[in-house]
This record gives C-alpha cells, structure tokens and sequence, in this order.
C-alpha cells in the first residue's frame, strides 16, 4: 500500500503543484516508500519494531493531500473522488487500529480484514479520480 498511496501523493502534486514536481517525485516517494517498510523489518529483527518511518509515510501524505486538496486547484483529477479516496483510507487506518475491538464486537471479521477492504475501496475511489483525467 505504501507504493501506490506514495504514486498517489505525486498525482495529486503533479495535479495541484506542478506538473514536473510531481513527475520527479514519483520514485524517491516510492524508493521511500520501500524502504520505510525496509526500515520496519530490519528494526523487527533486531527486536525493536520501529514504525516511525512507516507512520510518517503513511500519515504526512494523508496530511499533505488534505491540504492540496482545500487550497489548490485541480486541473484535471476529480476532486470528489480524491476526498472519498482519503476518508475511505482514513476509515481503513481506524479499522487496523480497533483490529481487536472489532473482532470481538463482530465475531466474524477482524480490523485488519476490513482495513484491506477499504482500503481497495480507497483505490477504487483514486482510480475514478485518475478516469477524470482520460475525458
């Protein structure tokens, strides 16, 4: 997920900032991306679980996004979609935060499982943004 909410982020800065910002950001966000994941995995094993890295990728371009989104201008991602495709993955965070509540309240599903089921509804929400752009 932290590869396409990173591609996500320079779309959105491509579409509110400037176009070859965006563009040029495209791989460092994702190399960063990676490696906080990396990062997240190397620290596990040395038994110290740091999730840092990974809570400021995940986080900060929520933020960022939030913010393009109420002071920029749109030139061509629909921006209905890009606020349903935030507050759905927003929902999915809150989800994986309550996993053990949720379970013991729903007997049937966990917040993990549904956080991965809205979190691919928040991707299918950035997908109709980007159609916007094909019109």
């Amino acid at each position: 997920m932290s590869i396409a909410f990173m591609a996500l982020f320079s779309m959105v800065v491509r579409d509110r900032i400037a176009e070859r910002f965006g563009d040029g950001m495209l791989w460092p966000l994702v190399f960063a991306g990676v490696a906080s994941v990396g990062y997240w995995y190397w620290s596990e094993l040395q038994g110290q679980g740091d999730l840092r890295a990974y809570a400021v990728i995940q986080f900060l371009p929520m933020l960022l996004m939030a913010l393009m989104l109420i002071i920029c201008v749109g030139k061509e991602m629909s921006t209905p979609w890009l606020w349903g495709t935030l507050g759905t993955y927003a929902l999915s965070k809150v989800a994986e935060h309550f996993d053990i509540a949720i379970c013991d309240t729903t007997g049937i599903a966990s917040g993990h499982t549904i956080k991965h089921v809205l979190a691919s509804l928040a991707a299918l929400w950035a997908v109709f943004a980007v159609l916007r752009l094909r019109r």
